[in-house]
């Protein structure tokens, strides 16, 4: 496939970004997949079968090979103090990313006002995520 020669300005306009309580928006960026820490579902805010996730993998990247749709979520990534990016939310979009061999991605740049690991706690009794019209 074809990589994605993403347009920054249209992403800003057509998807609105991450603004959940607790947490301060930076900015949306075009960054290396590579330069994004991730370590598995281990910092997810959602929990569920590996056989729903690889469907969902399997779905977006058959919807990202025949056109990339501006208006759905990116993904979020937590800048930390010495400036690393951290997946926070996207994580089938990584993925995805990753078996497309998709070098560049536009993730939402954030920060949050309590450290990640006591937002994971407590969002683990909201149940599912929804943002930007996106419910998971």
């Amino acid at each position: 496939m074809k990589k994605i020669q993403f347009d920054l300005e249209r992403s800003k306009k057509e998807s609105k970004p991450y603004d959940g309580a607790g947490v301060q928006y930076i900015d949306r960026r075009l960054v290396n997949l590579s330069d994004i820490i991730y370590n598995g579902n281990e910092n997810s805010l959602k929990i569920r079968p590996f056989t729903t996730g690889r469907t969902k993998v399997n779905n977006l990247k058959e919807s990202i090979s025949h056109r990339y749709d501006y208006t759905k979520p990116v993904m979020v990534c937590e800048l930390g103090l010495d400036n690393t990016l951290y997946l926070k939310h996207g994580f089938n979009r990584r993925q995805c990313y990753e078996e497309l061999n998709q070098s560049k991605v536009i993730v939402d740049v954030v920060q949050f006002d309590l450290d990640s690991e006591s937002m994971i706690r407590e969002c683990e009794c909201w149940g599912p995520c929804t943002w930007n019209g996106f419910k998971g």
